[in-house]
């Protein structure tokens, strides 16, 4: 049975799927590692339009460098508050934009990052 989302009823779907089905935006490989990030990393779609919105090479850059700063100051943590993260409109988040970073298995089981907004749960 096809639920006309993400494959058949009762399937759990893949990170690649959520991506493909744009509930989740991927931050290339190449601009993680240049912010210092090694993992795989997802914005969900809200998070990407609050955060990054539809210039990436300006605003991707801040963002990256705040989850950072934000992982360094807890570095074993599986869920946290990015602080400091500059939004698109260039106005402090209210709390319901409040940046939140999860560390969740990748497809392969490797760790990702997934930010998302606190409605985004």
């Amino acid at each position: 049975m096809d639920n006309g989302m993400v494959g058949p009823a009762g399937a759990i779907p893949t990170r690649a799927d959520l991506i493909e089905y744009g509930v989740l935006v991927d931050v290339p490989a190449p601009v993680a590692r240049a912010a210092g990030i090694t993992v795989p990393v997802a914005f969900s779609a809200p998070a990407w339009q609050t955060y990054v919105g539809d210039e990436p090479e300006g605003q991707l850059p801040a963002v990256l460098a705040a989850v950072v700063r934000s992982l360094t100051r807890a570095p074993h943590a599986e869920s946290l508050v990015i602080t400091g993260a500059p939004t698109v409109s260039g106005q402090p988040a209210l709390s319901h934009e409040q940046l939140h970073g999860e560390a969740h298995p990748g497809d392969a089981g490797e760790p990702a990052l997934l930010l998302l907004l606190p409605g985004d749960y």
